[in-house]
């Protein structure tokens, strides 16, 4: 298969630089330019070295697990709280709940790597440390210092806590992680959390129950937001549909332990999961319409002639491999093939595999781990 062999040869430099410098380099966040730590991409490679391990029983790709896991264990430990995940001080240095739960698959990945349930009791805490709301169905943010800071209202950042915990779940169950997870899972079925637009794509911001002042403030920004997208005027939708594969992904790790729940059967779920495998809507992920971005981050953009949501930054490359295997079953390797043909021609040129329509190469060389994941066998 021509991804292993191109993967290897991006993963040797990467594990070089490693073994260089004894850490690896944080991204910026791909457009938003939020300076990052190594926290996430070294989560993230965890999963690409382990997977190049298990095929090619080379001890230096196990030894790179372990040095990142380490990296993970003693950053996690010195800080007491929360794993400081960017540092900009606009905002908060978690990243929200999603900056956690991609830690928090890292250390899953590297209890199963490594036979070590140091990393598996640390993922279980780092969740644990997010406060949940039973009404609302959503978790807290905690701050490095143990401060909550409110909840997170970005959808596809709650539901990738959710997908963190699923992770701990199928390594060892937890009741009270369950618990919250299935409660979760009920309110995307039953209430607005979880939205679709008619077309199946999925809405970026979570609806959390407040005073009738904020629910109708909500709802008026959305009705005025579906309006513009209707006009094709300035909308979140161009930012939705660079994120929709990036979401369907996270429900498929939901799906790989919880795939017995009614969420899954539910009409708009169908429908999101209809759109995701049309393919039409990759197509429109390959045009950058800076003029139809409500978030103006388009505007800000240099070096991309593509969706800067999409291949750029959650690349359907390598995200919907993992989905067509947990919703469709066997994966075919042509299919897996013309993928990543498809973000090779994309995102590659003389200045390396992923300068060209790319605002950070770091972080989406590291994101490879999201196609890796759909080679991997699961095991404990």
């Amino acid at each position: 298969m021509k991804a292993t062999l191109e993967i290897t040869e991006i993963a040797e430099e990467k594990l070089n630089s490693l073994l260089r410098s004894g850490i690896l380099q944080g991204g910026h966040n791909g457009p938003y330019y939020d300076q990052e730590t190594p926290v996430r991409v070294s989560a993230h490679w965890i999963f690409i070295f382990s997977w190049l391990y298990d095929i090619k029983k080379d001890n230096r790709y196990f030894e790179a697990v372990k040095m990142l896991a380490e990296y993970l264990y003693k950053e996690r430990i010195e800080s007491s709280y929360a794993f400081t995940c960017r540092i900009d001080e606009r905002k908060d240095h978690v990243n929200g709940t999603i900056g956690q739960a991609w830690a928090i698959e890292g250390l899953i990945r590297a209890a199963i790597v490594l036979h070590d349930n140091k990393y598996y009791e640390l993922a279980v805490e780092v969740f644990n440390q997010h406060k949940f709301n039973n009404n609302f169905a959503i978790w807290n943010r905690t701050e490095i210092d143990g401060r909550l800071l409110g909840y997170d209202n970005t959808f596809n950042h709650q539901l990738w806590l959710a997908a963190a915990g699923a992770q701990i779940i199928r390594y060892k169950f937890d009741q009270k992680i369950d618990n919250q997870i299935r409660i979760f899972l009920d309110a995307c079925k039953n209430t607005d959390l979880f939205r679709v637009y008619p077309d199946g794509v999925v809405k970026h911001f979570a609806f959390i129950p407040g005073t009738l002042k904020e629910r109708v403030k909500f709802y008026k920004k959305e009705l005025i937001n579906d309006f513009r997208c209707f006009a094709k005027k300035p909308s979140m939708y161009y930012k939705e549909r660079g994120y929709h594969y990036f979401c369907m992904y996270g429900f498929a790790l939901v799906f790989q332990t919880y795939q017995d729940h009614p969420l899954f059967q539910c009409k708009k779920f169908k429908k999101a999961l209809d759109f995701t495998f049309e393919p039409k809507n990759l197509k429109a992920l390959e045009v950058y319409s800076p003029q139809n971005d409500a978030t103006g981050l388009a505007k800000n953009v240099h070096n991309t002639s593509v969706n800067i949501y999409g291949y750029a930054y959650n690349s359907p490359a390598f995200e919907l491999p993992f989905i067509y295997k947990c919703f469709k079953g066997n994966l075919p390797e042509l299919f897996v093939d013309q993928m990543w043909e498809k973000q090779m021609e994309i995102t590659k040129n003389s200045e390396g595999w992923f300068s060209k329509n790319n605002e950070d190469s770091i972080t989406l060389e590291a994101r490879v781990y999201e196609f890796v994941r759909a080679m991997i066998q699961e095991e404990k």
